[in-house]
């Protein structure tokens, strides 16, 4: 008996494709497929008509005795936390560009500080630009110099012209 549940076992296993095929071609003329499927299904019920609980003692009486450990659930708070690496990434931003250019020599800020408008970000060394001003005054000064001699020169060659 043991035999024959094994080659049905294998049986079903193996040719559940046949079966399959054979009942969506199955067109009636063919008598070769019905004898086959006859085959298939009475050995299917045949297997299935046996003493269930001779079977079954003689499994039992086979089978070795574990011993298995069991807990008894509690019901309790549990909390699911993950903890995942990752990069975040503001969602405003601001891009500071100077209006001149320069060597700085401060900053006036902390990063991720709030800054009001007007306030100083960065002061720049101003020794290059001083220098410049400076020099500006100067041609300032002696273009003033100059046009002050211009007019005297016009004020002598007029007043000869007469």
């Amino acid at each position: 008996m043991l035999y024959l549940h094994l080659f049905i076992f294998i049986l079903l296993k193996f040719d559940l494709r046949l079966i399959y095929f054979l009942f969506k071609n199955y067109k009636g003329k063919n008598t070769m497929n019905k004898k086959i499927l006859t085959v298939i299904l009475s050995c299917i019920f045949l297997s299935a008509c046996n003493d269930s609980e001779s079977g079954a003692k003689k499994i039992s009486m086979s089978a070795p005795i574990v011993n298995v450990d069991a807990l008894k659930v509690k019901l309790q708070d549990y909390t699911v936390s993950d903890e995942l690496n990752g990069r975040t990434l503001a969602t405003m931003t601001a891009d500071v560009r100077p209006q001149i250019s320069g060597v700085i020599e401060s900053r006036n800020f902390k990063e991720g500080d709030f800054i009001n408008k007007g306030q100083i970000l960065y002061k720049i060394e101003d020794d290059t630009y001083k220098a410049n001003y400076n020099k500006a005054i100067a041609d300032l000064k002696l273009q003033e110099a100059s046009l002050k001699s211009s007019k005297l020169k016009f004020e002598r060659y007029r007043a000869c012209e007469c």
